[in-house]
């Protein structure tokens, strides 16, 4: 059995953008959750450009409670980049990011406070059931089993940033030197005793989400090239086929040639034999430079 804090100092991280409507909500669940649980604890707002007034109104929050924390960035730089400003100023024992929109439930917190004190590096939340249109929940569940089927890392479906950390698990984040940040497979990458609660996800109770279809994609991609070396292999192995194929449609066309049996137009056969070779070679040679660069970008 480890050993935990009997009152370990808890630090809730929201990373917002235009989210401000949500804020009395938010504040008097987590308030109402964390007292029960009879631990100290900070709220840590980290405002990600927001045009609202977000951080004026989290401002006048602050001046009601001394345990509300802001980090203001000067522009709009992502989520990612969000949840880093807010680890790196947390001082909890454990760390926990909860999304501003109220579909990461407060009152999942103690089960997770619970498992920590089980043994648990890291716990983190699983979208048993989602209250989110039906084309989102598809591409989430879609995306999450291409990930897991190419990664090398056993990276949890259905598990977003909704998660404690304990304290080392958040210096081994911190130490990490990656500028472009996909912390969804890093939470995996990190190691620890790690363990799955599930909770139902609602809906949104206030306002559109802020993340675009674009910063989705991006983010997605993120995933894909960060964990995985597989695209690069099925580059690779789709130039080897094509080459191979082009081989054997020449080596039949030839047959068919010399023994006169050809109808074909002049010098349609020999075009079609290069361009497939030469395109599959292409292929090949961008597959084998790219696991090279792989291989010098993991050193």
């Amino acid at each position: 059995m480890v050993s935990r804090p009997l009152q370990p100092l808890i630090s809730i991280l929201i990373p917002t953008l235009n989210e401000r409507a949500s804020f009395d909500t938010l504040y008097s669940r987590l308030t109402a959750v964390l007292r029960t649980l009879g631990c100290p604890y900070e709220l840590i707002l980290i405002d990600d450009g927001s045009t609202d007034g977000s951080a004026d109104a989290w401002a006048a929050l602050r001046e009601r409670d001394a345990r509300l924390g802001l980090v203001r960035l000067t522009r709009n730089f992502g989520k990612e980049a969000a949840l880093l400003a807010g680890i790196r100023q947390a001082q909890g024992d454990v760390v926990i990011p909860v999304d501003a929109d109220l579909q990461d439930p407060p009152e999942v917190i103690p089960e997770f406070i619970a498992r920590w004190r089980d043994g648990f590096d890291v716990v983190y939340g699983v979208r048993q059931q989602r209250d989110d249109p039906t084309w989102k929940r598809l591409a989430a569940q879609s995306y999450y089993r291409l990930l897991g089927g190419f990664s090398t890392l056993r990276i949890p479906a259905d598990a977003g940033d909704f998660r404690l950390l304990d304290r080392t698990s958040v210096q081994r984040l911190i130490s990490l030197p990656e500028a472009d940040r996909y912390t969804k497979g890093l939470y995996t990458w990190i190691g620890g005793k790690q363990c799955a609660v599930p909770y139902h996800r609602p809906a949104r109770q206030h306002g559109d989400t802020q993340q675009s279809l674009g910063k989705l994609l991006s983010l997605a991609l993120d995933g894909l090239t960060g964990f995985t070396e597989s695209p690069l292999r099925v580059l690779l192995w789709t130039g080897i086929l094509i080459c191979l194929g082009a081989g054997i449609y020449g080596f039949t066309w030839l047959i068919v040639y010399l023994g006169g049996w050809s109808s074909s137009i002049p010098g349609y056969p020999s075009l079609l034999l290069f361009i497939l070779f030469f395109g599959g070679l292409n292929l090949a040679a961008l597959g084998i430079i790219g696991e090279y660069l792989a291989r010098i970008t993991a050193k």
